[in-house]
Formats: C-alpha cells, sequence, structure tokens
C-alpha cells in the first residue's frame, strides 16, 4: 500500500526533492556570497597594505572621532530613508568603482538588512592613521537584534569614506 502511494504521487515527490535541493543551493549560494563579500574586502585590504606601509593605526582623537561617526551616521540615516544614492555618496571610488548605484542597494539590503533598517547604533572603539580608521558600531536593526560590525574608513580628497564593513564577531559588551 506504501508503495502504491509512492508510485501515484511520485511527480510530487520528485517535485520536493527538486524543491529542497534548490533550496539547499540557494542557500550555500546566498552563505558563499556573504564570505566572498568579506573575503573581498579582506583580501582589498591586504593588498592595498602590500603596496604602501601604512602608519598603524591609533586611538582616534576627538575631532577625527566626530568626523567618522557622523559619516556613518548620515549613511545610517540614509539607509533608513531609503535614499541610497545619499548613503552611496559616503562610499569611496573603490566600492563605486566595483558597485554600481542599483548593485550597491541591492547588496546593502540583501547581505547586511541590520544596517538598511537599523534603528540605533552605538560606537566604541575607533582607530585611524589620519588617512585609513577602523570603527566598531553595534547596531540594533528592523528585528531588534543587536549585531556588531567593523566599519573600514578611508580619507579621500579631505573627507573620509565608507571603504567596507565587517560582520565582527565580539565577546560580552565590547565593541
Amino acid at each position: 500500500m506504501a508503495t502504491d502511494i509512492v508510485k501515484k504521487n511520485k511527480s510530487q515527490w520528485l517535485f520536493v526533492l527538486l524543491l529542497l535541493g534548490l533550496a539547499g543551493s540557494f542557500w550555500a549560494w546566498d552563505r558563499s556570497f556573504d564570505t566572498a563579500s568579506v573575503e573581498a574586502i579582506e583580501a582589498e585590504s591586504e593588498s592595498q597594505s602590500d603596496k604602501r606601509s601604512s602608519p598603524p593605526l591609533h586611538p582616534s582623537q576627538d575631532p577625527v572621532r566626530v568626523e567618522l561617526i557622523a559619516v556613518i551616521k548620515s549613511q545610517l540615516a540614509a539607509f533608513r530613508e531609503s535614499d541610497f544614492p545619499k548613503a552611496y555618496s559616503h562610499a569611496t571610488a573603490g566600492i563605486k568603482a566595483r558597485f554600481r548605484l542599483e548593485a550597491f542597494e541591492l547588496m546593502v539590503t540583501s547581505q547586511y538588512p541590520s544596517i538598511a533598517h537599523s534603528k540605533t547604533a552605538v560606537f566604541g572603539i575607533i582607530l585611524d592613521n589620519g588617512d585609513e580608521a577602523v570603527v566598531n558600531v553595534r547596531i540594533d536593526g528592523e528585528s531588534s537584534e543587536l549585531a556588531d560590525y567593523r566599519y573600514l574608513l578611508k580619507r579621500e580628497k579631505s573627507a573620509w569614506k565608507i571603504q567596507g564593513v565587517i560582520r565582527a564577531i565580539t565577546q560580552g559588551n565590547t565593541i
């Protein structure tokens, strides 16, 4: 009797298996895209540091700290208002060369939903060397889940621009 059910519903079973296979493939592709994004940012940072000898980072002084926080707050506000052209204006020339505005919007909304729909941001340790900076940020996203990120910023034409964002793994309350 069970074999009769299987035979009668064979096409339905095959369809379910196909869907499960596709869902698994999509999940793996989605995760590899996220990992590839992080790996690309890390590789770019490493290749940039290979080309030049960057001065070491140190704790940012108040004037620089205020500038860096303002750039990130402005981009987060633009995301909340769905003003992607304004958010895109805070990206470095390197990011703009790699992503057109539409691709930038898709990347942020699909890979960084807590950033795209943030409620609040708390700023932690901020380091810079005058030309590059790392800003640790804890973001309360749309689903009220806290997520920690490291913003990588670069000074371009006397203005700080966002070069990339990496999800940070932190322990405890330190950001």
